[in-house]
């Protein structure tokens, strides 16, 4: 957590559910999967958003 608090986004504890403190990791691992699939969705729609809005003005 302490690493993608610090920017790597990449960053995953690794576990797999084997028991109930793995289950914790893997499912933080999901939520930071979550989070950083919904972060690119967010740049994508700005850059589209961006894009459009500066060819509205130019044209």
């Amino acid at each position: 957590m302490e690493r993608w608090r610090a920017g790597e986004l990449s960053a995953r504890t690794g576990m797999k559910p084997s028991d109930e403190v793995h289950a914790v990791g893997a499912t933080l691992d999901a939520l930071l999967n979550e989070l950083d699939c919904r972060r690119v969705q967010n740049e994508r729609a700005e850059e589209e958003r961006t894009c459009s809005c500066g060819s509205w003005l130019i044209g």
